[in-house]
């Protein structure tokens, strides 16, 4: 599952912001409006990332650098005005990749795995495959095993213990977007714009 926001011209809106500066938009060269409006797009895209990052890195309880390895921005061009941000989470962070991650071996955390905030407390466990490794219960279980009733309860998946980005990183790149668009994209586009006219 992947979570990703676009930004491209509204030309309504555009036309409301631009209106007072119409006389001196037609001294600008050809390229000057999307020029303007290309590097307006990425700088919002690139700020919409940052803020991102930020917050979601708060609200999981993570360092940032792991946070902002999955989510990335891409920048708009002159033949395509459009810029996005895209937040992967199909791929779970592994909590033991996380900076100071360690299994303590003794006092009251005894056999938990720890990385700053985080605690988990995980079991060691032997896969079909031969593999071994700290596992949690997986919740709400769903798989049964083959032939197992479907009136029984389904069986409790295990799996390492990871963070997931869901589904807090839909709704905190969805408002970070929001309000860098209504906030900053209008106020950069006139800067650009003013810019433009200094050539």
């Amino acid at each position: 599952m992947v979570a990703s926001v676009h930004f491209s011209i509204n030309r309504a809106q555009l036309d409301r912001d631009t209106r007072a500066l119409q006389r001196k938009l037609a001294k600008l060269s050809k390229k000057g409006v999307p020029r303007a409006q290309m590097r307006a797009l990425n700088a919002t895209a690139k700020r919409t990332r940052t803020h991102t990052v930020r917050e979601l890195a708060r609200e999981k309880a993570l360092p940032q650098k792991p946070v902002r390895d999955r989510v990335k921005h891409f920048k708009a061009s002159l033949r395509v005005l459009v810029a996005s941000v895209w937040v992967g989470t199909k791929k779970h962070i592994p909590i033991e990749s996380l900076p100071g991650a360690q299994f303590v071996l003794s006092g009251k955390h005894r056999g938990k795995l720890k990385a700053g905030r985080i605690s988990v407390k995980p079991f060691r466990a032997t896969m079909p495959s031969g593999h071994s490794g700290l596992f949690v219960r997986k919740l709400p279980g769903q798989r049964r095993t083959d032939g197992r009733p479907r009136s029984s309860p389904p069986n409790l998946p295990i799996e390492h213990p990871v963070i997931r980005l869901q589904p807090e990183a839909a709704e905190i790149i969805e408002r970070q977007a929001g309000k860098q668009w209504r906030e900053y994209f209008p106020r950069e586009l006139r800067r650009l714009f003013l810019r433009e006219l200094q050539r």
